[in-house]
C-alpha cells in the first residue's frame, strides 16, 4: 500500500493545529509545535519513536521544547505518535484507501470530542 498520502494528512493536521507553523504556542494549554503536542504527549511521542527505531536521536531526546526541533523532526514524532496509537492501523488504512482524514484526526491525534468551532475548522482541512 502506498503510504505517501500520509504526508498530505500531516500537512492537513499542521494546518488545523498551528496554521502550518504560524501559531506554535497554544495560550490556553501546554500544546506547542506544528502539530500542537502537549508536554505529556511530547514525552509519549518520544517513547513511541524509541519503540519504532530502537532509540531516539540525541537532538530529539535532549530537547525539552518541541519548538526547538526542525519541522522534519516534529513530523517524525507526529508519525511515531500516530502510528503507535492503539487501534490506529485501521484508521490509517481507511484513510490511505480514500476516506476522509477526519476520523483519523479525531481518534488518534485530537483525542476528544471536538466542539462546534473545531468541527467547522475540520471541514476546511478534512474533506
Amino acid at each position: 500500500m502506498d503510504a505517501t498520502r500520509l504526508h498530505d494528512f500531516a500537512h492537513d493536521v499542521s494546518g488545523m493545529e498551528s496554521r502550518y507553523g504560524a501559531d506554535l504556542v497554544n495560550p490556553t494549554s501546554t500544546a506547542k509545535g506544528i502539530y500542537q503536542f502537549t508536554d505529556d504527549s511530547f514525552v509519549t511521542a518520544k517513547n513511541r519513536l524509541r519503540n519504532i527505531l530502537g532509540y531516539v536521536p540525541k537532538n530529539i531526546q535532549d530537547t525539552e521544547n518541541i519548538n526547538d526541533l526542525s519541522s522534519a523532526d516534529q513530523k517524525a514524532l507526529f508519525f511515531a505518535h500516530l502510528t503507535q496509537d492503539k487501534g490506529s492501523d485501521d484508521s490509517i488504512i481507511a484513510y490511505l484507501e480514500g476516506s476522509s482524514g477526519a476520523p483519523l484526526y479525531v481518534r488518534h491525534h485530537y483525542k476528544g470530542d471536538p466542539d462546534a468551532a473545531t468541527r467547522k475548522r475540520m471541514k476546511k482541512f478534512f474533506k
